[in-house]
C-alpha cells in the first residue's frame, strides 16, 4: 500500500519537471524518481530512459551529473534491468562529451554495468564502439579517466576471456594488462596525491581480478610490480595498498613468488612509509 502511494507521488513529480526547470528541483526530483524506481525494481527501465534523457538534453553540468550518480545507484541495483540501447547511448555521449569529469562518471556508471550480468549488454561486435572509446582513454593523460576506463576494459576482457568470445583483431586480455602496466608506471612517476592512489587501487585491482581468472598472467605482473618498488618513492604508499589486494591465485603460485622476491623490497619502505589518517580518510573514501 505504501509503495503504491510513494509511485503516485512519484508520477506526480514526474508531471512537474516540464514546468519546473530550476536545478534544485529537477536535481531533487530525479533523485527522489530514482530511489522509487530502485524500491519498485519495475520501474528501473523507465527511470533510466528518463535520467539518460536528461543527461543528453540539459545543457547544466550539475544536472548531468547528479543524473550519472543516480544512474550508477540503479546499475548497482538493477543492473539486469538495462538494455542494450542504454548502454550504446551512454556509449556514444561518452564519446562526444568533450569534459573530462563527465566521462569519468559516465565510465564509473558502465563499470557498474560490466561488473554484473549486464556485460553482456556491450556491443562486442566489429567496429564496436565501446572497445574504441576503452583503447581512446586507457593511455589518456588524466589518470583518473585512464584507470576508470582500464576498470571497464578489464571487465570486458574477463566476460570474453570466461565466454570465449573472439573480438577480431584484438587479444583484449594482453591489450588490458599492456594498459596496467603502463598506468602503473605512470602513477608511479606523477605527483602523490589521494587521487592518483585511488587510480594505484584500481589498477592493483585490475590485475587481481585478470589473475583469479587468468592464473598464468600472475608472473607478469609480479614482475612489472616488482620492478618498481625501489625504483619510485610514489610505490612506496603500495605498501598502504597492500592488504587491500591480494595478486593472483594462490593455486597459481602468484602469492609465494611474490612474497619471496619483492619481500625485501618491501621491507626497505617500511621505515618511510609515512600515511597520516586524513589521508588514508581520503584514499579510502
Amino acid at each position: 500500500m505504501m509503495l503504491k502511494l510513494l509511485l503516485r507521488y512519484g508520477n506526480y513529480a514526474l508531471s512537474l519537471l516540464p514546468d519546473y526547470p530550476s536545478q534544485q528541483f529537477i536535481v531533487c526530483t530525479l533523485h527522489t524518481l530514482t530511489e522509487l524506481a530502485a524500491a519498485s525494481v519495475t520501474h528501473i527501465p523507465e527511470q533510466v530512459d528518463l535520467l539518460i534523457s536528461y543527461l543528453k538534453e540539459d545543457g547544466r553540468m550539475c544536472v548531468k551529473i547528479s543524473a550519472l550518480k543516480d544512474m550508477k545507484n540503479l546499475a548497482n541495483k538493477g543492473a539486469h534491468l538495462w538494455s542494450s540501447e542504454n548502454v550504446n547511448e551512454l556509449v556514444n555521449y561518452t564519446i562526444e562529451t568533450p569534459y573530462i569529469s563527465l566521462k569519468c562518471e559516465i565510465f564509473s556508471v558502465m563499470v557498474a554495468l560490466a561488473h554484473s550480468v549486464s556485460v553482456d549488454k556491450f556491443d562486442l561486435s566489429a567496429e564496436c564502439k565501446v572497445l574504441q572509446l576503452c583503447q581512446d582513454c586507457i593511455f589518456h593523460d588524466n589518470v583518473q579517466l585512464a584507470a576508470i576506463s582500464v576498470e571497464l576494459l578489464t571487465q570486458i576482457a574477463i566476460h570474453v576471456f570466461q565466454e570465449d568470445i573472439v573480438v577480431q583483431g584484438i587479444d583484449l586480455m594482453q591489450e588490458v594488462s599492456s594498459a596496467i602496466e603502463t598506468l602503473l608506471l605512470v602513477i608511479c612517476t606523477a605527483e602523490q596525491t589521494c587521487g592518483n592512489l585511488k587510480s594505484l587501487l584500481q589498477c592493483f585491482q585490475c590485475a587481481v581480478n585478470i589473475c583469479d581468472v587468468c592464473p598464468d598472467m600472475s608472473i607478469q605482473f609480479v614482475d612489472t610490480i616488482g620492478s618498481l618498488i625501489g625504483k619510485h618513492q610514489m610505490f612506496g604508499w603500495y605498501l598502504y595498498v597492500l592488504p587491500c589486494v591480494r595478486l593472483g591465485n594462490k593455486s597459481a603460485g602468484a602469492v609465494v613468488c611474490w612474497q619471496s622476491e619483492i619481500n625485501d623490497e618491501i621491507k626497505k619502505f617500511t621505515t618511510q612509509l609515512r600515511i597520516t589518517p586524513e589521508t588514508s580518510k581520503a584514499i579510502v573514501s
